[in-house]
């Protein structure tokens, strides 16, 4: 086993468990009688997080390891589970209405967005040498969460739920080859 092999399972470990939450919390959110459809939309764009993250890590199999490199690359990974442990409580079945929920969570949810997005901006400059000012998805993102950051009005939520679903279609396309770095 190569030292990336090794460390990938880390990632692929920490992944796991996200995408455990998620589909632990679907049933109960989907329920028609407290259903939120924006929740739902950033379930999607969590489920999807966990997919490129997981596919993305090949971008750094060429990186020479040390234990401060990988700390700092997996920072990325520990703020998606923390996204994802926002939108999916460990007892779902205790959440009345989903609409409370997104609201009760929506200051820690964006700020662990734009985080995450900002960590994954950093990681690519740093170790692939990446630009952080060309336009791409990490940048709509950290639109996207700065404007949910910003506006608790339901409209404003509604149309940049709108947004969560087609940035997880969009970025499966553009990354569906294995030697494309993590969301260019």
């Amino acid at each position: 086993m190569t030292l990336f092999e090794y460390l990938a399972a880390g990632h692929v470990l920490i992944l796991s468990f996200a995408v455990v939450r998620i589909l632990n919390v679907v049933p109960y959110a989907a329920r028609p009688r407290c259903q939120y459809w924006v929740h739902l939309s950033w379930l999607s764009l969590a489920i999807g997080f966990c997919l490129v993250s997981f596919w993305g890590f090949w971008s750094y199999r060429e990186l020479e390891w040390t234990l401060p490199s990988f700390i700092a690359r997996l920072v990325p990974t520990a703020l998606i589970y923390t996204f994802t442990s926002l939108l999916a409580p460990p007892n779902p079945s205790a959440v009345d209405s989903w609409r409370d929920h997104f609201y009760a969570i929506r200051l820690p949810l964006f700020i662990t967005g734009f985080l995450l997005a900002s960590a994954i901006l950093f990681t690519n400059w740093a170790f692939l040498g990446l630009s952080p000012f060309e336009p791409g998805t990490l940048q709509v993102l950290l639109v996207v969460f700065a404007a949910g950051l910003v506006s608790p009005k339901p409209a404003i939520q509604h149309t940049i739920a709108l947004a969560a679903p087609a940035i997880v279609v969009i970025t499966i396309i553009i990354v569906a080859r294995p030697d494309w770095v993590l969301l260019q």
